[in-house]
């Protein structure tokens, strides 16, 4: 019984988390007087986040080319 309690406490504040989140996606968030992000903290958000992606599939790009199975492979490398 202890357990679950514990877990019911826990998947709540995870939800009330969520919710303040989405809460502020949808106040818009260009608009700093509704309580959404600035402006340069979006643009350098999205900045970090892209870099993380293209980092992830140069390295798989790499990877597959490496293995050299397939001659398709090596020339998006």
């Amino acid at each position: 019984m202890r357990i679950n309690y514990l877990s019911n406490i826990i998947n709540d504040r995870r939800k009330t988390r969520k919710r303040k989140r989405m809460k502020k996606i949808r106040k818009g968030q260009g608009c700093e007087e509704k309580g959404g992000a600035s402006l340069e903290r979006q643009t350098e958000k999205k900045k970090k986040k892209k870099n993380l992606y293209l980092v992830r599939t140069r390295r798989r790009r790499k990877h597959i080319s490496r293995s050299g199975t397939t001659k398709a492979n090596d020339s998006v490398a």
